[in-house]
């Protein structure tokens, strides 16, 4: 100690340190991995975000960069098949709406589930059901056709609507690097068919983003987990929206050093399950 003072007011700079300390934040939660001059935390179930240590220049680039997914719709023309919402820092991603089931219409969600295929262009649900400025998501495609010959509805994608006439691909997702490597997020389901065996056209692929493939005329597939993609349509139901998308690609945003809770959407009728994944640069 007696070295050190006799350095004078400006001794600490000559061992590393800066006024005002370190302006890296310090934090803990989640699956963590670092890319680069970041660390990334991964939440693939709801648990906390604990801040120990928060930054005062936020606004200059040692802020938080966020991507939050809810939960992809499912199939079975019910509420209950409607994804699960995701949250964190109260910013909100709602989840998928469900596909139709034959004369039902599909439901509104962060991105809308297709509509049923009978007895005939039954329309798709409404994306971005949060009013978010951009939108979280766009609409389902809408079915068409009736009894052998019905093809139901795609799910919407965060970055587009799935198109009408049944048997579709779903809307893609938006693609982020937030993991240090490009993923496509939020992909909507693909339209189901009863395909070429009743003179129907294939059934329609996932969007970009874990949308599950439609039924052509066999087992669709689910929307992939941790992407938020919505359930791939039958020949009777139609597909899952992906889950609503909020992100922010600037590390900007401020946080306090406290607990923060981290809700992550889960599937309902095989839709995929959300994510959450916080970036802040730590060194």
């Amino acid at each position: 100690m007696p070295i050190l003072g006799s350095r004078g007011g400006g001794s600490a700079k000559g061992f590393g340190f800066t006024a005002g300390g370190s302006p890296f934040i310090e934090a803990t939660g989640g699956t963590v991995t670092t890319s680069g001059d970041y660390r990334i935390h991964t939440f693939t179930t709801s648990s906390t975000f604990v801040v120990s240590k928060a930054t005062t220049k936020a606004a200059e680039g040692y802020g938080v960069r966020y991507l939050i997914v809810a939960a992809g719709g499912g199939i079975g023309g019910t509420p209950t098949t409607r994804g699960g919402n995701s949250d964190w820092n109260s910013i909100a991603a709602t989840g998928g709406g469900y596909g139709g089931t034959f004369a039902d219409v599909g439901s509104s969600g962060g991105s809308g589930g297709g509509g049923g295929g009978e007895p005939g262009y039954e329309p798709g649900g409404s994306g971005n059901a949060g009013g978010y400025t951009p939108p979280e998501g766009f609409a389902g495609g809408s079915g068409s056709g009736t009894g052998a010959s019905r093809k139901p509805g795609a799910g919407g994608g965060a970055s587009q609507a799935a198109a009408g006439g049944g048997a579709t691909p779903g809307g893609n997702g938006v693609a982020s690097d937030i993991t240090g490597t490009s993923i496509y997020y939020a992909g909507g389901g693909g339209g189901g068919s009863h395909g070429p065996s009743s003179g129907q056209p294939p059934a329609g692929s996932g969007g970009l983003g874990g949308g599950g493939n439609g039924a052509n005329p066999g087992p669709q597939t689910p929307g992939t987990d941790g992407l938020g993609g919505g359930a791939g349509g039958t020949s009777g139901q139609a597909a899952g929206g992906a889950g609503g998308l909020r992100t922010i690609t600037t590390y900007t945003t401020d946080v306090a050093a406290t607990t923060f809770p981290v809700t992550v959407g889960t599937d309902a009728g095989d839709g995929g399950d959300g994510v959450v994944i916080l970036a802040y640069k730590y060194k």
